[in-house]
């Protein structure tokens, strides 16, 4: 799954104080209506959003790739806090948005998750899954066996990664977008989304509410509401559902999420 890292030096707006990007520090959709912070990005370029202000922190330099081949190499699906067993609220959303055995469904982030395993279960006959993790793919790919030739596994970036335009009717995120805590990284991404989606395609997306923790393994997250996400989507796209879940983790921790089922209209590409 991809999972992003944010960069550079956060200052507020404020004179005197200071803010951190991550949500750790409280920045985020969340937050819209409070202080405006400026986020300096590379060649001194400045985008405007609005949050808290916090004391400033350095900023981690993690390499995602590097990060996300190292947990899934190191750990066994049971020791992965995102584990599910069955992909039941997602599965519900897909079909809420018409999902049936001729859809194009596209898993961003999928990782080894079993999503997969379901839509083959239930005749889904174009599936692809796309992660920035090899180890994850081959462990998925290993796991279906002979099944993992009806899939189209595509091994790379999600803000990045060159998907062909108008190929997908449903785009299914499970706690991928809430790792994008830059705000370029998010950009990217829904650049890619405007572009592989059709007109009238779903989104569905789960990520950390708003009352979950800061972090999620070893890396900052983005907690939203689904009024969040659909700010953070924009005009082109209408909230159609929503769920409010708590994720036991494999370990029996709990991690709330907001899950929001999105239609799009009128894409700009």
């Amino acid at each position: 799954m991809f999972r992003g890292v944010n960069f550079g030096t956060v200052r507020s707006g404020v004179k005197g104080e200071a803010a951190d990007v991550r949500a750790g520090g409280g920045v985020g959709p969340q937050a819209r209506a409070r202080e405006p912070i400026t986020i300096r990005v590379a060649q001194g370029r400045q985008l405007r959003i609005f949050g808290e202000a916090q004391r400033e922190r350095p900023v981690a330099d993690v390499n995602p790739q590097t990060h996300w081949e190292q947990i899934y190499g190191t750990r066994s699906p049971a020791e992965r806090s995102w584990w599910q067993q069955q992909p039941e609220q997602s599965l519900r959303l897909l079909r809420r948005a018409g999902l049936s055995s001729r859809s194009r469904v596209i898993d961003v982030g999928g990782g080894d998750s079993v999503l997969v395993d379901a839509l083959l279960d239930i005749g889904v006959e174009c599936v692809t899954v796309l992660d920035i993790s090899r180890t994850a793919l081959e462990g998925a790919r290993a796991r279906l066996g002979e099944r993992a030739a009806r899939v189209a596994w595509l091994e790379g970036d999600a803000t990045s990664k060159p998907l062909h335009p108008m190929a997908y009717d449903i785009w299914h995120d499970r706690v991928t977008f809430h790792f994008l805590t830059d705000p370029l990284q998010r950009q990217g991404y829904l650049a890619a989304l405007a572009r592989a989606l059709v007109p009238g395609g779903h989104v569905m997306m789960a990520t950390f509410a708003p009352d979950a923790p800061p972090r999620c393994s070893g890396l900052d997250v983005v907690r939203y509401g689904p009024e969040d996400l659909a700010a953070e989507l924009g005009s082109s796209f209408e909230l159609v559902d929503r769920m409010h879940h708590v994720h036991a983790t494999p370990s029996g921790e709990r991690q709330p999420l907001s899950y929001a089922l999105f239609r799009a209209r009128n894409l700009e590409r």
